[in-house]
């Protein structure tokens, strides 16, 4: 008698793994367009009013405010005004301008304010993407706010020596460069408003057909032909005059550089001076020879009283606020020249970041090798884990996080190190079968590991509690893709114990999620991290692993996460 042979074990096709693991994949992504999108709809309505700023918050500055003018087209500004209507200075905003510039998980909107002069009276945090235990830091941290009071509008865009504040670097560090980037931009003009023309040059350049203003280079234009080649640049002098330059007032000259960025020429154009007095400095042959054929850099290097500049006879005090016009300007360019040469590079690591790195690499290599098996390795590294990346760096994955950079994009400028930890904990699991950040890589787990066994009784929760816990992080998702799709206020750090670790900001509600969480785990094994973590559930949602060929309720539940966060975008 034969014996039958044993049936063989059915395996999932590769393909349909592969296609299932994809299509995981690409419901995660569905729901980061989503908010994405639903973002950006959001912010475009509160833009609607962006300049409305209440007057009560204005009077902190201007205490006898009463009114604002219309947007300044120069700034995107406004000018603040008392009963009289007498200007009272003028305020900017960061936002929409500097949205890109991400803190910890969202673009901050700040007030700038200026008095009449084009000095910094203060700045106001208005609204922050980012947390409010972080915002809140760096608010009550009287010297940072304070530190651009004073400083005129071209100073405070070139200051760069900021301290950030203890616990909210990167909140504070991305507010301090939102003012930078706004304040690069143009700079008001109430003495000069008209725009240069082409006929204005055109002795010059004969061929000038038309100007147009350069992006972020203020008073600076690109001179056209006719068939709209750049043929030159034209800058323009009165935005760096001061209103008592000359003899009773400024001149607005306007500078004509060849392509090569070589003077050709200049024009006198408006002037608040004695008529006469400005003529003679025009009429006079010998006083450009002094300028033409220096490009920028020599011109702004020039020293005026060496090269023996003494001004026109008859016209000193204006022919030498011309000449004093004509270098100012030109350091003015070639500070904005050099200004942007960092930004455009834009990718300046700190020492933080290298640390962050060096922790990620050395957890994935960890994780993804036979070194996890050595147990005096895994506890050296877990004790640098919980020290330096959760109490000190504060660096973590979290949906507050997750959800301010769908919004915001990458931060990857300003946190390369915060962004190397996210990529390795979404991108490892998608091609391993390991949760490297959930096992080796975060604090809080790391914590669960320590206390877990600790006490003699230990509890095995019943099958019916186990279903109604499995529900936990789905319904916290849910919760997520709400505040999110919805734009409440809720901060979302309250949901997760990670920002328990930043000390220096932790909220009760992010400290009581921590402290449940560990007690919990005494009586039932990472109870946390099984029972109560989303961030947990989308890593091991996106894992590859032995089921990744059969639908599951994971599935179901994404797929439902998907058609919440559609509903709630058509629904606006």
């Amino acid at each position: 008698m034969t014996t039958p042979a044993p049936p063989t074990r059915q395996t999932t096709p590769t393909w349909r793994r592969v296609a299932l693991h994809v299509f995981r994949i690409a419901l995660f992504a569905t729901v980061i367009v989503l908010i994405r999108q639903q973002h950006v709809w959001l912010e475009a309505q509160a833009s609607a009013a962006g300049n409305d700023v209440p007057l009560t918050r204005l009077q902190a500055f201007y205490p006898s405010a009463a009114a604002l003018s219309d947007v300044m087209p120069e700034t995107g500004g406004r000018t603040v005004v008392d009963t009289d209507g007498k200007p009272l200075g003028y305020f900017v905003l960061t936002s929409p301008n500097a949205d890109h510039i991400v803190g910890y998980s969202g673009p901050n909107n700040v007030l700038i304010a200026f008095d009449t002069k084009d000095q910094v009276l203060g700045v106001l945090l208005l609204r922050s993407g980012d947390t409010p235990e972080h915002a809140d830091d760096v608010v009550f941290d009287e010297s940072f706010m304070r530190s651009w009071d004073g400083l005129t509008w071209d100073v405070a865009a070139d200051k760069r020596d900021v301290d950030a504040v203890s616990g909210a670097t990167l909140t504070s560090l991305a507010i301090a460069q939102g003012v930078a980037y706004r304040l690069g931009g143009a700079k008001p003009s109430y003495l000069f408003p008209e725009t240069p023309t082409a006929p204005q040059i055109k002795p010059i350049v004969p061929d000038a057909a038309s100007i147009s203003p350069i992006e972020g280079r203020d008073g600076e234009y690109d001179i056209r032909d006719a068939s709209h080649q750049t043929i030159g640049r034209l800058a323009r002098t009165g935005a760096t005059m001061k209103p008592d330059a000359g003899y009773q007032g400024p001149t607005d000259t306007l500078l004509v550089f060849d392509t090569v960025g070589r003077l050709k020429g200049f024009v006198i154009d408006r002037t608040y001076d004695n008529q006469p007095y400005v003529g003679y400095v025009a009429d006079d042959y010998a006083f450009p020879d002094t300028f033409l054929g220096k490009s920028t850099d020599e011109l702004a290097a020039l020293d005026l009283a060496a090269e023996g500049v003494e001004g026109v006879s008859g016209a000193t005090m204006t022919s030498m606020a011309v000449a004093q016009s004509i270098v100012e300007k030109t350091k003015q360019m070639k500070a904005v020249a050099e200004r942007a040469k960092p930004q455009a590079a834009g990718f300046a690591p700190r020492l933080r970041d290298y640390g962050t790195v060096a922790v990620v690499v050395a957890g994935v290599v960890i994780g993804l090798t036979r070194l996890r098996h050595v147990k005096w390795l895994r506890v050296v590294f877990q004790v640098v884990l919980v020290v330096y990346l959760g109490l000190i760096n504060g660096d973590m994955v979290s949906q507050a996080l997750g959800v301010g950079w769908a919004r915001s994009g990458l931060p990857w400028r300003i946190a390369p190190g915060l962004v190397a930890l996210v990529v390795a904990a979404l991108v490892v699991p998608m091609f391993t079968r390991t949760n490297v950040y959930c096992h080796h890589l975060c604090p809080h787990g790391v914590v669960q590991q320590w206390v877990k066994g600790r006490l003699p009784w230990q509890w095995t929760p019943p099958r019916g509690v186990v279903r109604v816990l499995d529900l936990l992080p789905a319904a916290l998702l849910a919760w997520v893709v709400c505040v999110a799709m919805i734009g409440l206020t809720f901060s979302l750090v309250n949901i997760e114990p990670f920002d328990a670790y930043v000390i220096q900001t932790a909220g009760w509600a992010t400290i009581a999620v921590a402290v449940v969480g560990l007690v919990a785990s005494l009586f039932i094994p990472m109870a946390y991290c099984r029972f109560g973590c989303p961030t947990g559930a989308v890593l091991g949602f996106l894992r590859w692993n032995s089921g990744s060929g059969r639908v599951a309720g994971r599935d179901v539940v994404a797929v439902a996460l998907v058609v919440l966060a559609g509903a709630l975008m058509f629904a606006r």
